[in-house]
């Protein structure tokens, strides 16, 4: 699944298995109506993927934010065709994270946000929200992976294990984290 030279690795299926934790949250769905719960399935991985044929669009020509695409995948209003069998309401589902501070990974399957947010809201089992800072950012290109990393100050460093080794480069304010050296964002990390 990892080779070796050219051929590569796909960084989300290596995030997918090194973030895999047994039920790190609870997908539940629950009549409009009545409020029964009338089924929950668990999420067993902390990689995420918001891409899907329900992402926003805000117009034709505009990508979403990161935040944007996000909302729509953890929004508490994703109605059902399926009815509850106690009442024939619609079901709504919404996801529950069931760790404290979840760790959460995001790939971003080649598309194009015109904003990767800074913070993201999670609900925990609790159903209190919690706010998730970016922490890092991976970035794909000519057959090659960079990364950024966002300190607890906010700063934000640049790497480049090829050329740089094991230093980080500190950035300026206010850049553009969707690219990074001609290089296209692939995967954030949230923590």
């Amino acid at each position: 699944m990892y080779p070796r030279g050219s051929s590569g690795a796909s960084v989300t299926d290596i995030a997918y298995d090194v973030l895999q934790h047994n039920e790190c949250a609870l997908k539940v769905s629950q009549c409009i109506t009545c409020e029964k719960v009338c089924f929950t399935s668990s999420v067993d991985n902390h990689c995420v993927d918001i891409s899907s044929p329900r992402r926003p669009q805000v117009s034709r020509n505009v990508q979403p934010t990161v935040q944007e695409a996000w909302n729509t995948f953890t929004s508490l209003s994703r109605v059902h065709n399926a009815l509850c069998s106690e009442c024939n309401g619609r079901l709504e589902t919404k996801t529950i994270w069931q760790s404290v501070r979840p760790l959460i990974s995001i790939p971003l399957h080649g598309e194009l946000y015109s904003e990767i947010s800074e913070t993201i809201d999670v609900t925990n089992k609790y159903q209190a929200k919690q706010v998730l800072r970016l922490q890092g950012i991976i970035y794909h290109g000519s057959h090659h992976f960079t990364v950024r990393v966002i300190d607890k100050w906010g700063n934000v460093w640049y790497n480049d294990g090829m050329a740089m080794g094991t230093q980080f480069v500190k950035e300026r304010t206010g850049i553009n984290l969707t690219q990074a050296r001609s290089r296209n964002a692939c995967l954030l990390i949230y923590h």
